[in-house]
């Protein structure tokens, strides 16, 4: 006997597979409010914290680069990660979230090495100019650096996917968090890397070509410089020529911007060892009619600054004559 199947009906289809939205990368501006969330977060919970001990904390150096870059690396590796669901505050604030090309969060690995190549260049890069002037670390610097720009250059105009290096490297994305399928990406223009080829040539050789020309016109600044650095206490040196009109005269000013470790013994027997190397390595400073040391003390942990400033103006024969007062040891 023939058997016959039963008619095709919506009763005997096969239901409809669910069919997931993509999802589709940010736009820069959230991101960029979202990261501004989550530094400040950083920021006042490093303040509140460090407040009562604002003296100890001024001490610690260099080191405080060093903690704040860890700090902030392990923040955004937690929680851009499978363990914070791929949204920091900010990411939760602005509904964003970082994730695969599936649509699933990051491991913490993956996220660590994200958030590693996207802020150790930037801490790197703010403080170079505490760090030797050696052409070795001269050229690291700039590597680093060109990591860093290339991140914010990708991230900024690289409009298909919004995927800097680190993200690259993680294999992740910054999406929105209305959909939960896929991510919609297509291949990154090729141009891209051309053009920040480019620019990065155009600025290393512009710095390049500028410094050059200052230590030419000005080959004292080198020895004032190096010596400087050398001074017990000093972690960074800045040297500025500026004028400003006192009662209708124009008043030349020497200012040596210095930021002190904290260990100094005085601020006073700390400056006279910024001026003694000054008028050492740079004669011109006689010719100037004031002498200033800017004394900087605090901590910059990158998401949290804090200093105290004290000015010390002299003239050159003030100086001098305090300087020949005191031992030969100092």
């Amino acid at each position: 006997m023939e058997s016959t199947a039963p008619p095709l009906t919506t009763e005997y289809a096969p239901p409809d597979r669910e069919i997931i939205p993509p999802r589709f990368v940010s736009p820069a501006w959230r991101r960029a409010i979202a990261y501004a969330v989550d530094k400040f977060i950083l920021g006042t919970a490093a303040v509140i914290l460090t407040f009562p001990f604002f003296k100890f904390v001024a001490r610690l150096g260099s080191w405080s680069a060093i903690i704040g870059c860890a700090v902030d690396v392990t923040y955004f590796a937690i929680l851009d990660s499978q363990i914070g669901n791929g949204q920091s505050p900010g990411k939760r604030l602005m509904n964003v979230q970082v994730v695969d090309v599936l649509g699933k969060t990051i491991s913490f690995d993956r996220s660590l090495l994200r958030s590693t190549i996207f802020l150790l260049p930037v801490y790197v890069s703010m403080y170079w100019s505490s760090l030797p002037r050696e052409p070795a670390m001269a050229l690291m610097v700039i590597a680093i650096a060109t990591v860093a720009c290339a991140n914010y250059y990708l991230v900024l105009f690289n409009h298909d996917t919004r995927q800097g290096l680190h993200d690259l490297a993680a294999g992740s994305f910054v999406t929105g968090t209305d959909r939960r399928g896929a991510v919609a990406t297509h291949p990154i223009w090729a141009m891209h890397w051309l053009i920040f080829a480019m620019v990065m040539a155009i600025l290393i050789l512009a710095g390049l070509i500028g410094n050059t020309w200052m230590m030419s016109n000005h080959p004292e600044l080198k020895n004032i410089t190096r010596a400087l650095v050398g001074v017990e206490g000093a972690q960074q040196i800045r040297i500025i020529n500026t004028g400003s009109a006192v009662d209708g005269n124009q008043k030349r000013i020497l200012e040596i911007t210095v930021v002190g470790d904290g260990k100094s013994a005085g601020e006073e027997a700390f400056a006279d060892r910024v001026v003694k190397q000054i008028f050492e390595n740079y004669p011109a400073a006689e010719h100037f009619n004031v002498v200033r040391v800017s004394i900087s003390q605090g901590y910059n942990f990158g998401f949290a600054y804090s200093r105290s400033v004290r000015n010390i103006d002299r003239t050159p024969a003030e100086w001098k004559s305090r300087l020949a007062a005191l031992p030969d040891d100092n």
